[in-house]
């Protein structure tokens, strides 16, 4: 399984909700192998990609114009980042952006979409959400 998990920061660091979400991706790699890699997007991006590069391998978008952070734009660039990287996921902490951004790229790659998922479980190899524990994702798979 190749999972991408997008990272919001404030323009120097990750928010908390995505070192969450790298957690909920390792979890779910620990039980089906695969890879992690954190999409950072925007512009003058150095220290962001630095700090996540702390917590998995990153790959960063970086050029004037996402520096606006517009959904449409950061939307084309994650699908764009799945398609060519072949990831089978798409993880991302449940904030606004991600129900603006993630949902959009989902759409764009023709994925089911889970929202607010606050707990997981594998059933018969087939991963389960449930309402359950602490912090709420967002993830679709391809």
């Amino acid at each position: 399984m190749r999972i991408v998990v997008v990272g919001e920061h404030d323009g120097a660091v990750l928010r908390a909700g995505t070192r969450s979400a790298i957690g909920f991706a390792r979890s779910l790699i620990a039980h089906n192998e695969g890879s992690i890699e954190c999409v950072v997007l925007g512009h003058d991006l150095a220290q962001v990609a630095q700090d996540a590069a702390t917590l998995s391998p990153v790959i960063t978008a970086d050029c004037v114009e996402l520096k606006h952070q517009l959904a449409d734009h950061l939307s084309q660039v994650i699908a764009d980042i799945v398609s060519n990287r072949g990831a089978d996921m798409v993880i991302a902490a449940s904030t606004t952006y991600a129900k603006d951004v993630v949902s959009r790229a989902a759409g764009l790659l023709g994925g089911a979409m889970a929202s607010d998922v606050v707990g997981h479980e594998w059933q018969d190899d087939q991963l389960v959400g449930g309402l359950y524990g602490a912090m709420a994702y967002r993830f679709f798979m391809q």
